[in-house]
């Protein structure tokens, strides 16, 4: 008699998830539009059903009036915690490299050329070593299609010499 009512405890469960199974999947695949093509649509929306699983067998209705409510900031947290262990760089790095990138800017619609580190670290407020490893791990891990690379700045010239 147990077995049979923790049974149907677990269908109920399963069908709740089942229910919002659509909803996951738009949700992962709202994400991946705005996502490099490495990232893979299957694997977002795997980890979004699995947290959509474990939620529903956790959800109880007397604490929580939305099973959708409760589950949603949930399942799209699951997936960006999976995207930032895809992440090399931590998440204060990539804040030094994008303001490393716009000082960088900033200098050179003054100047005509790059700013050095020192120069770099001098505005930023960081040090050199700090300056000098970020943009090691930017220009190592910034990875760009060739095809974009070969028309940067000559308007296709280079490609078109290659082909």
């Amino acid at each position: 008699m147990i077995g049979a009512y923790t049974q149907d405890l677990k269908h109920k469960e399963d069908e709740l998830a089942l229910q919002y199974l659509p909803a996951v999947k738009a949700m992962a695949y709202r994400l991946k539009e705005r996502l490099p093509s490495s990232i893979d649509f299957m694997d977002l929306s795997a980890i979004a059903t699995e947290e959509l699983i474990k939620l529903a067998r956790r959800y109880d209705n007397l604490l929580n009036d939305s099973f959708w409510g409760y589950a949603k900031k949930r399942v799209y947290g699951a997936m960006l915690d999976y995207l930032r262990s895809l992440d090399i760089v931590s998440r204060a790095s990539r804040k030094l490299i994008k303001a490393i990138d716009y000082a960088i800017e900033e200098y050179m619609l003054l100047n005509d050329f790059e700013p050095t580190n020192e120069e770099l670290s001098k505005s930023l407020d960081e040090s050199v070593e700090k300056v000098h490893d970020a943009r090691i791990a930017s220009s190592i891990y910034t990875v760009m299609p060739l095809h974009d690379q070969l028309q940067i700045g000559d308007e296709g010239a280079a490609l078109a010499k290659i082909e």
